[in-house]
């Protein structure tokens, strides 16, 4: 069996392929955003700090979604005293079609 593959256009990919390189970036920070606000919404709320503390940072080829209170892994996963209520999971999940949104928007597609 024998598959050949042309490609024409070449200079059209490489300008796609150029153009995703440099707004990856900050295409996926909108896509973090997006889920930020989604686990902002979803947040339990007694003073407000937990919720505030929810932010986005560019992390190596990616972007992360963080709750800077220490005491959101505990509030996220539950303790032996408490039981979990999750915002960060839910949110990820709640928040596909915005992310994919964001990203395609950002690079341009």
């Amino acid at each position: 069996m024998t598959i050949d593959v042309s490609v024409s256009g070449t200079a059209d990919f490489n300008g796609i392929a150029e153009r995703v390189r440099s707004g990856l970036k900050e295409a996926l920070l909108l896509g973090a955003e997006a889920v930020a606000d989604c686990a902002r919404g979803l947040c339990p709320v007694d003073t407000g700090r937990l919720q505030s503390s929810i932010s986005t940072a560019a992390s190596g080829d990616g972007a992360v979604v963080y709750a800077g209170e220490d005491y959101g892994i505990f509030v996220e996963f539950g303790t032996y005293k408490s039981a979990a209520q999750p915002f960060l999971a839910p949110a990820l999940t709640a928040a596909e079609g915005a992310v994919t949104a964001a990203v395609l928007g950002g690079l341009g597609i």
